[in-house]
């Protein structure tokens, strides 16, 4: 299978991997054939592109960190949590957004809106998945919907937490905390229903301080569900703190040191875990769809690596760097220049990826430096001495 635009799609187009919405529930299944009703449909979603099965690439199976059923409970159960924190929060729409903080902290409508158990059991089943899988990068990020950003943006970050936990040696029980906090790191953006769907370009200066006050008042909000937790608390409360103290809301440095448990005083440092998740959130949002194009992978990963050890923590950025595929399996790549001159301006859709050369993955070559379709080969760019790709999105 191989992924494929949406503006790329045609009937008749079978499709590779299942779909759910963002609620979790299954749309469509795994091989059915497209039709005009159906295209209609997907363009309508906000998709940017889905998996279709074309011959050529039967034998391209990406490696997944997560099963579709996993993905689609821990889906569940963020929109689940979503409509909790929202319905609280619009039964008090008056509050003046300089007194949110106050009112989150003591109004009883905000109390007990996180299933903590719920979650945690959907936490937990991903954290075992991710033990036991052997896959050591993440192909699941470059398909995103505009429509179910805040959720794909929770599951994904916490993906990606995860496997640099792994990197970590975490243990199992430290990776459901980190997994938790990840997964509820915008919790307290949905006590804020009215910017939600407003850039941030469009705020106000104060609805600009109150966005700034979400982990505060996320933490808040998780601190009210359970008398567990605390370091997943401590998490959501530091992931926008920076490395050289810029952050908000609390103003902290970072050590720039692998993110240990050492007992480091949370009230003048960044919480290690929230180091983690200060990097995965700000990668995930780079390449996702929300309100600007969004970065390739690669793009994503060199904004972050401009702004190491003075933004974020360095050590969590090479671990990023090492969990990320810059060229997923299935994404479709054209080779822009190579060696092999008789490359160049090709097109198909990669095999394998190189763990120990990222930039010379295998690849199924499909279409003609025209775009017209070509009998598929594969090709291992491994054997050439240069090559560079342009990663078609």
């Amino acid at each position: 299978m191989r992924i494929c635009l949406l503006r790329e799609l045609q009937a008749d187009m079978i499709l590779g991997k299942s779909l759910f919405n963002e609620a979790g529930q299954l749309l469509l299944r795994a091989g059915y054939r497209l039709d005009a009703d159906v295209l209609r449909r997907l363009q309508d979603s906000g998709r940017s592109a889905i998996y279709i099965l074309e011959e050529g690439t039967e034998d391209i199976i990406p490696e997944e960190l997560l099963s579709e059923e996993a993905r689609a409970r821990a889906v569940h159960a963020f929109s689940q949590t979503i409509e909790r924190v929202t319905e609280a929060a619009e039964y008090r729409t008056d509050i003046p957004p300089a007194k949110l903080r106050v009112v989150v902290e003591r109004a009883a409508e905000f109390r007990n809106v996180v299933d903590v158990d719920r979650v945690t059991a959907e936490i937990t089943s991903v954290v075992d998945e991710i033990l036991d899988s052997s896959a050591q990068i993440l192909n699941q990020t470059l398909i995103k919907s505009r429509q179910g950003y805040r959720t794909e943006h929770a599951v994904d970050t916490t993906l990606i937490s995860l496997l640099i936990g792994r990197h970590l040696l975490y243990s199992r029980r430290d990776l459901v905390e980190l997994g938790t906090a990840a997964f509820l790191h915008d919790l307290g953006k949905l006590a804020l229903p009215k910017l939600l769907n407003k850039m941030p370009s469009e705020y106000s200066e104060e609805e600009r301080f109150v966005m700034r006050e979400h982990p505060v008042f996320g933490q808040q909000l998780l601190a009210h569900s359970t008398d567990r937790f605390f370091m997943a608390q401590t998490t959501i409360l530091h992931h926008h703190e920076r490395q050289d103290g810029l952050g908000y809301p609390l103003g902290l440095v970072g050590l720039n040191r692998k993110p240990y448990l050492n007992g480091q005083d949370v009230s003048k440092y960044m919480f290690p875990y929230a180091e983690i998740v200060a990097v995965t959130d700000a990668y995930d949002n780079l390449i996702s769809p929300h309100g600007r194009a969004p970065l390739t992978p690669e793009e994503a990963i060199g904004e972050i690596l401009r702004q190491a050890r003075t933004a974020y923590n360095g050590e969590v950025v090479a671990l990023l760097a090492k969990v990320i595929c810059v060229y997923p399996t299935g994404a479709m790549v054209r080779i822009t220049e190579c060696s092999n001159e008789r490359l160049i301006g090709l097109a198909g859709a990669v095999m394998k990826s190189n763990l120990e050369k990222p930039h010379y993955p295998l690849v199924v070559l499909l279409k003609d430096i025209e775009g017209r379709r070509l009998t598929p080969r594969t090709v291992d760019l491994a054997q050439e001495s240069f090559v560079r790709l342009e990663l078609m999105q």
